[in-house]
C-alpha cells in the first residue's frame, strides 16, 4: 500500500473486539492479540497498511494494544527490514466507548477523519496489496466499496459437522457482471426463497447475477461524505449490519436525490419529522460546509470486490477460523509470516535433532524437547517445553506451556502458562491461559475453561 498515500485514503483499524466466540482462549488474551503463526493477528493489518493509521480500540485494551504498537511491532524484525528502505509508517491509537457498534465508533471519531477513509478489521487476516482496490474505488468514484471473499470450504463434505453459525455468515450478493456493481448484500439466513429486485435496477442493468457462498471481510472503503450521513442518523450503529445494506439498497433513491436537488437548492426546509437519512443532508453539507456542489457525488455508487481463489483471506470468527489461519501460515500462504530460520532460532541442538522431517512447523524461541517426541503442523510458541515421547498433531501452542511425558494432542489449542501433566490424551480441545490438566486425562471435543466446574480442572 506504499502508494495509497498520494490516493489520500485514511486507514481506520478496528482492533477492540471482545473475541467471545473464541472462548476460552480470549479469557486472558484479547483477539487482536491472539498469535497467528507465532505474530499477534495485530501484525498483519498493520504491515499490509505500511502508512499513517488510526487505531480503534476501548479504554479496557488500550494499554495491551499501546504497548504492542509502540513497543513491539517497531521491533520485529521484517518491521526493522522494511523501515530501512521506507520512511516509518505514523500510527495513532484512538479509544472509544465501550460497548457500542462500528457506525457509532465511526461517528465518535468523525472530527478526526478528514478524507476517504478505509475501515479494516484487526481479526482479518490476509496479504493483498490494498493498491488495486483503491484505485478502483477513485477511478469509478465510489460511495461505497466492499471486499468479499468466495468461501469454498464451505462447501462441506458428507463426513464434515456443519456449522451453523459458519453458514448463518455467509453473503448473498447480487451484482452487475460486467462492472461488479452491487445492489444487494444479505446475509444467507435473511435472504427468503424468492429475491424482488426493483425496477429501477432493472431498468439500468438488465444482466445481474446472483452470488452465493460469499463472505465479507469487514473491509470497505468509504467516501468522506458518508460520515455526514453518521451524523444525521443516530439510529445506525453497524457498519456491516445497518451502513452498508442502506448504501446498497439506497443507490438510485439516493442518486436521483443528488441529481434533482440542485433546482431546488434555496425552496426546500428541513423536516425533522422525516427520515434523517433522506438526501436533503447533501444540501446542507454543500451550503453549510461551503463546498463546492461538485465535490460532493453526484451519483451513489456502490461496488464490491471479490478477491481471487489464490489469495487466502479469514476472520478469526470462531476457533476453527483461527485454526485455518495458522493452517495458513504454515503451508506458507502468507509469506509475511515468520517461518525457517527466523522461527527456529531459538531452538536448541537435542530439540532440532528429534524433530524428523517436520517441514510444516512454526517454533519460537527456546523451546525444549525430549527424546521421541514428534511435533507435525503445529505452531509452537516462545519458552516451551515437551516431554519424552510426546506427539502434537495440528495444534497451536502459545508461550510458556509445558507438556509432560507420553501426552498425545491432536488438533488442540492450548494458551499460554498452561501445564499438561503426563500421559493425557487430548483431542480437538480449546484450553484457557494458566490451566493445569491432570495427569492421564482423556478428552475429545472439550473447552476447559478457568471457571468450569470439572473434577479433573484445576489451577497451579
Amino acid at each position: 500500500m506504499a502508494a495509497a498515500h498520494c490516493l489520500d485514503f485514511y486507514p481506520i483499524l478496528f482492533a477492540g473486539g471482545t473475541g467471545s466466540r473464541l472462548h476460552p482462549i480470549t479469557d486472558d488474551l484479547i483477539k487482536a492479540l491472539l498469535p497467528v503463526g507465532n505474530k499477534p493477528a495485530l501484525f498483519y493489518s498493520l504491515y499490509m497498511l505500511e502508512r499513517s493509521a488510526m487505531v480503534v480500540t476501548v479504554p479496557s485494551q488500550l494499554a495491551a494494544i499501546s504497548n504492542y504498537v509502540y513497543e513491539q511491532y517497531p521491533s520485529d524484525k521484517l518491521v526493522q527490514n522494511r523501515r530501512t528502505s521506507a520512511p516509518s509508517m505514523t500510527i495513532h491509537i484512538q479509544t472509544v466507548t465501550e460497548g457500542i457498534g462500528t457506525a457509532d465508533a465511526l461517528r465518535e471519531m468523525a472530527n478526526s477523519i478528514f478524507s476517504d477513509f478505509v475501515v479494516l478489521s484487526a481479526d482479518f487476516i490476509v496479504e493483498w496489496d490494498l493498491i488495486g482496490l483503491l484505485e478502483q474505488h477513485r477511478t469509478r468514484d465510489a460511495s461505497l466499496t466492499v471486499v468479499l471473499y468466495e468461501d469454498i470450504s464451505s462447501k462441506q463434505t458428507k463426513d464434515a459437522p456443519k456449522d451453523n453459525y459458519s453458514s448463518a455468515l455467509e453473503d448473498v450478493a447480487l451484482m452487475s457482471p460486467v462492472h461488479h456493481r452491487i445492489f444487494m448484500l444479505e446475509s444467507s439466513a435473511d435472504v427468503e426463497n424468492q429475491i424482488s429486485i426493483s425496477s429501477h435496477i432493472l431498468k439500468y442493468n438488465p444482466r445481474l447475477f446472483l452470488k452465493r457462498n460469499l463472505r465479507d471481510c469487514h473491509l470497505y472503503v468509504f467516501s468522506h461524505w458518508v460520515l455526514e450521513l453518521l451524523r444525521r442518523n443516530v439510529a445506525i450503529s453497524s457498519i456491516k449490519a445497518e451502513l452498508v445494506p442502506f448504501l446498497v439498497r439506497r443507490q438510485y433513491h439516493l442518486s436521483k436525490r443528488c441529481r434533482s436537488w440542485q433546482k431546488l437548492v434555496g425552496k426546500y426546509k428541513w423536516n425533522h419529522e422525516k427520515d434523517s437519512l433522506d438526501i436533503p443532508l447533501v444540501a446542507e453539507y454543500r451550503w453549510e460546509k461551503a463546498i463546492h456542489w461538485t465535490s460532493f457525488p453526484d451519483i451513489v455508487r456502490c461496488y464490491a470486490m471479490i478477491l481471487p481463489r489464490k489469495v487466502f483471506a479469514r476472520r478469526m470468527h470462531t476457533l476453527e477460523w483461527y485454526r485455518q489461519v495458522n493452517d495458513a501460515c504454515l503451508k506458507g500462504w502468507i509469506a509475511s509470516c515468520s517461518m525457517g530460520e527466523e522461527s527456529k532460532g531459538g531452538e536448541d541442538k537435542a530439540s532440532s535433532n528429534k524433530r524428523k522431517n517436520n517441514q510444516r512447523l512454526i517454533v519460537g524461541q527456546e523451546l525444549s524437547c525430549g527424546e521421541q517426541s514428534e511435533l507435525k503442523d503445529c505452531v509452537i510458541g516462545d519458552h516451551c517445553h515437551m516431554g519424552q515421547r510426546v506427539k502434537l498433531n495440528g495444534c497451536i501452542v502459545m508461550d510458556h506451556v509445558i507438556i509432560g511425558d507420553d501426552c498425545h494432542l491432536q488438533n488442540c489449542i492450548i494458551s499460554s502458562n498452561c501445564h499438561i501433566l503426563e500421559g493425557c490424551k487430548l483431542k480437538h480441545c480449546t484450553t484457557a491461559a494458566s490451566v493445569t490438566i491432570p495427569a492421564d486425562t482423556r478428552a475429545k471435543d472439550e473447552s476447559f475453561g478457568k471457571l468450569q466446574d470439572s473434577d479433573f480442572l484445576f489451577h497451579p
